[in-house]
C-alpha cells in the first residue's frame, strides 16, 4: 500500500514550508541584485524607502484570515468569498492610504519621485488579494495525506510537529482513547481523549434555550448521527483535489469513503427508545476486517462542535 508515516509526512510538510519561504526570500534576493545592476543607486534606493511602508501595509492585508480557513474544518463556498472580499477591501483600503499617503511621503523623504512611484508598487496589495483564495485552496488540497498506523514514537513526534506548524494547540487535537490512539495519552498534554462509548454530550435546544441530553445510545452514535447530519445538510466537504488522492494502492479516497459508508449501519433502538448503530466488531465485519478509519475520522472531529467553547483570559 502507499502510505507514508505521520511523521515523515509532518516533516515533509515543513521542509517543503522552510523551501517556500526561502525561495520567495532568494527570489527577493536576485530581483534585488539585478536591479541593483540595472539602476542607479539613488533610483535603487528609493525602492527601499518604500519597502516598510508595502510590507507593514501587506502584513495588515494578510491579517491570518487564510491560515484560519485552511484550519477550519466545515469551510464553505461562503466562507472562501467572505475571505475574498475581505482581503480585497483591506487591501483596498490600504492601497488607496498608501495613495493619498504618498505626497507626504515623497516630501518626508525629500524625493518627489516617490509619489508616483509609491502608488504603482502599491498595486501589488490588490495584486495579492486577488489570489488568496487559490493560494489557500491550492495548501488544503497539498496539506492532506493519507496516513498509515505507525509506531507510537512516530505518531507522537509527527503530530506534535504538525501541531507546531500550523499553530494548533494540544486541546484542539482529539484522539480515539478506545483504540490504538490510546497510547496517546500523557504524551500530548491536553489532547482530548474520544470515548465512544461516553455519555452523550448535552447540547443546547434552539427553541427553549436549555441544554437538554440528545436521545443518544453514547457519544459515539451521536457523533456520527451528528455528522451524518452535517453532510446531508451540505456543511462538510472534501476537496476534489483531496478526494482524488490515492488512500492505497487500489483507491482513491472518495472510493474508500464511499467503501467504508456501506459499513456505517443503523441497530435497533435501545429498551429505553435510544438511537443506536451498529458496534465497531459488526462494522469490521461488513469491511472484511477493516476499519472505518476515514468515517471514524470525520464522526470524532464532532466532538469540537459539541464541546463547549473555551475562552481564556490571560
Amino acid at each position: 500500500m502507499h502510505y507514508n508515516s505521520l511523521k515523515s509526512i509532518a516533516t515533509k510538510g515543513i521542509i517543503w514550508s522552510a523551501i517556500d519561504k526561502f525561495a520567495i526570500q532568494f527570489g527577493q534576493f536576485i530581483v534585488g541584485i539585478v536591479l541593483a545592476r540595472i539602476l542607479v543607486p539613488e533610483d535603487f534606493g528609493l525602492i527601499g524607502m518604500l519597502a516598510i511602508f508595502i510590507a507593514l501595509s501587506q502584513t495588515f492585508v494578510e491579517s491570518g484570515l487564510g491560515m484560519g480557513l485552511i484550519q477550519r474544518q466545515d469551510r464553505s463556498a461562503l466562507d472562501f468569498s467572505t475571505l475574498f472580499v475581505c482581503n480585497l477591501v483591506v487591501s483596498g483600503f490600504f492601497y488607496f492610504l498608501l495613495f493619498f499617503s504618498a505626497p507626504f511621503i515623497a516630501t518626508f523623504f525629500k524625493q518627489p519621485q516617490l509619489t508616483d512611484l509609491t502608488r504603482i508598487l502599491g498595486l501589488n496589495l490588490i495584486l495579492n488579494a486577488l489570489a488568496i483564495v487559490q493560494r489557500t485552496k491550492l495548501t488544503i488540497a497539498i496539506d492532506f495525506e493519507v496516513i498509515a498506523k505507525s509506531k507510537g514514537n512516530e505518531v507522537i513526534d509527527g503530530i506534535s510537529a504538525m501541531a507546531k506548524h500550523y499553530g494548533v494547540s494540544n486541546n484542539h487535537i482529539v484522539y480515539d482513547a478506545d483504540g490504538v490512539g490510546a497510547f496517546v495519552e500523557g504524551f500530548i498534554p491536553g489532547a482530548i481523549p474520544f470515548h465512544g462509548g461516553g455519555a452523550v454530550i448535552e447540547t443546547r435546544d434552539h427553541v427553549s434555550g436549555k441544554l437538554i441530553k440528545e436521545n443518544y445510545h453514547n457519544l459515539r452514535t451521536q457523533c456520527y448521527y451528528r455528522s451524518g447530519l452535517r453532510c446531508d445538510r451540505g456543511d462538510m466537504k472534501i476537496n476534489a483535489m483531496v478526494q482524488n488522492k490515492m488512500y492505497d494502492n487500489k483507491m482513491t479516497v472518495r472510493q474508500r469513503l464511499l467503501y467504508e459508508r456501506k459499513a456505517i449501519k443503523k441497530d435497533a433502538k435501545t429498551p429505553d427508545g435510544k438511537l443506536k448503530i451498529i458496534s465497531k466488531d459488526e462494522m469490521k465485519a461488513k469491511l472484511n476486517g477493516d476499519s472505518p478509519d476515514l468515517f471514524d475520522m470525520l464522526m470524532m472531529r464532532e466532538l469540537a462542535e459539541l464541546k463547549p467553547k473555551r475562552q481564556y483570559i490571560g
